[in-house]
């Protein structure tokens, strides 16, 4: 355990000194492979560690919603949960017809597929005892795509950031 707090401590710096997408999590988990194929590091962490990383990142998700009017923000909620049920539902059809051409586990390629963040979806990997490298990886996939393509979609579109701007 004391390995893997290492890791995750010098992983966490290291990450806020990169410019990449979720490295303050993505970093400490390479760090920690690292340590895993050395082989400092055999098993996995305690299921009462996993619950705490749990309870500690839902409540700093939870904690940026403090102050905000529900009516307001109604419209964008509704709209959002009907976008996640889209995703998840393009993930399951997807994951469903995938698993048997790449031999991977079902509930392995819809997890790395469905919406969510770095690192709730890598707790949530870890948590279910599913290859969270693998997941973890997939998900990093998906940010870097949408930071590198977005932009060039947007400009494609004739999109603007700010519409006031020339």
């Amino acid at each position: 355990m004391a390995i893997l707090a290492a890791c995750a401590v010098v992983g966490y710096i290291l990450g806020q000194k990169l410019p990449l997408p979720g490295s303050q999590i993505f970093i400490p988990m390479v760090v920690s492979a690292a340590a895993y194929l050395a082989g400092f590091v055999e098993g996995r962490p305690p299921a009462e560690i996993i619950a705490v990383a749990q309870v500690v990142i839902g409540g700093a998700i939870g904690a940026r919603f403090v102050g905000l009017d529900l009516r307001k923000t109604a419209r964008p909620i509704i709209l959002g949960v009907i976008s996640a049920l889209g995703m998840l539902a393009l993930a399951t059809t997807f994951a469903y017809v995938a698993a048997p051409i790449l031999g991977l586990p079902m509930y392995a390629l819809l997890l790395a597929l469905s919406p969510g963040g770095l690192a709730e979806m890598s707790l949530i990997a870890l948590a279910l005892d599913v290859d969270t490298a693998f997941v973890a990886t997939m998900h990093l996939v998906r940010i870097i795509l949408i930071v590198t393509l977005a932009p060039i979609f947007f400009r494609a579109m004739g999109w603007k950031a700010n519409p006031n701007q020339p």
